[in-house]
């Protein structure tokens, strides 16, 4: 150990703060594990609530598609066959309107 009284006393304080540092460190750690295993449970807690809502909506949902799926007809047997008038292609407009335009103004100035 240190020589003079001095040094001694000195090197005693800072064992003594040093051990006070690591109680105190020890404490901080104990209620920081605390805190955390009481926000898991807290976020457990939550998520259980949460899951429990979102099988409710998933309940109610199916029993709306189980009512609307029973009074309408399947989606296949709402299709039919194309009418032969459906089938006929029906002829498309291929002139420029505006050339039509022109020629009527210049059959109408020639008149």
């Amino acid at each position: 150990m240190s020589r003079s009284a001095k040094a001694r006393k000195s090197a005693l304080q800072q064992v003594r703060q040093t051990e006070k540092l690591v109680k105190d460190t020890e404490a901080m750690v104990v209620e920081s594990r605390v805190n955390a295993v009481a926000r898991a449970r807290e976020a457990l807690s939550e998520a259980r609530l949460v899951q429990k809502a979102a099988d409710a909506l998933s309940d109610e949902a199916q029993a709306q598609l189980r009512g609307t799926e029973s009074a309408t007809p399947p989606q296949s047997a709402k299709l039919e066959a194309p009418t032969q008038s459906a089938l006929v292609a029906k002829p498309t407009d291929d002139d420029d309107d505006a050339d039509s335009v022109a020629n009527s103004v210049a059959d109408d100035v020639a008149m």
